[in-house]
């Protein structure tokens, strides 16, 4: 009953925020999402309000677990946001858990009176919470130092071999969770062909330009099969282009 309410409470949010554009602001609805299943734990692993919290908090857990496995099995969610969402789902089983034992010990353990708390979680991703969170634009630039002339660097970034393991900096993301990383690029009658791991490629369009320091391109995603790898939160299929 547990992994049926949070399969059927994840769904809900998917069929929002993919089909209606209803979703809202997702970090809300994972918030109100774990209050859900904290309010389901104590509702099906002790419906009597006879054990103690703490062996429901840890079958919830374990429950949360296994539900998480499965979205990872099913490629429906990426290893990065099940870890992500692990933490937000840790605290707020936690609180939902001890709301509901309180409201169980304040009706004299009633619990058919809580039963209808249970659609709560489903009217988050109804409603757009994204407007109780004020929104901003951001633009994001980073700067790197590199020693040389601007023809020598515009040889070495225009066309990019091989990237050898031992060239790669040790992360979590990457080493860990084996999110895609960069293989390699070619340069082709000025569009430079990406390509990384788990299949992912892409283009980049460089920009006509007379001025050796100056180096840009544009992105270019022309076909969204190659960038299944990558979660599709993240992924870059608004626009088609993007200028850098």
């Amino acid at each position: 009953m547990f992994l049926g309410y949070g399969a059927a409470l994840y769904v809900s949010v998917l069929i929002a925020d993919l089909f209606f554009g209803r979703g809202g602001n997702l970090s809300l609805v994972l918030i109100f999402g774990s209050l859900g299943l904290g309010l389901a734990s104590q509702l099906f692993f002790d419906w009597h309000n006879v054990r103690p919290i703490f062996e429901v908090f840890r079958t919830g857990n374990i429950a949360i677990a296994i539900m998480m496995l499965g979205w990872w099995l099913f490629a429906s969610e990426t290893a990065i946001c099940i870890i992500v969402a692990w933490p937000v789902l840790f605290v707020g089983l936690g609180i939902g858990l001890y709301a509901t034992c309180a409201i169980l010990n304040a009706i004299d353990q009633k619990t058919t009176f809580c039963l209808p708390l249970l659609i709560l979680p489903f009217m988050a991703p109804i409603f757009d919470l994204g407007a109780l969170v004020p929104m901003k634009s951001y633009a994001i630039s980073s700067q790197i130092e590199m020693r040389g002339t601007p023809d020598e660097i515009r040889m070495l970034t225009q066309s990019v071999p091989l990237i050898a393991d031992a060239e790669r900096p040790w992360t979590f993301t990457h080493s860990i969770l084996r999110a895609p990383r960069p293989l390699r690029a070619e340069l082709v009658d000025r569009i430079r062909y990406a390509t990384w791991e788990s299949g992912v490629a892409f283009e980049e369009i460089l920009t006509p330009s007379d001025d050796p320091q100056n180096f840009s391109w544009t992105f270019n995603f022309p076909d969204p099969e190659l960038l299944k790898p990558l979660d599709y939160r993240v992924s870059p299929l608004g626009p088609r282009r993007i200028s850098v």
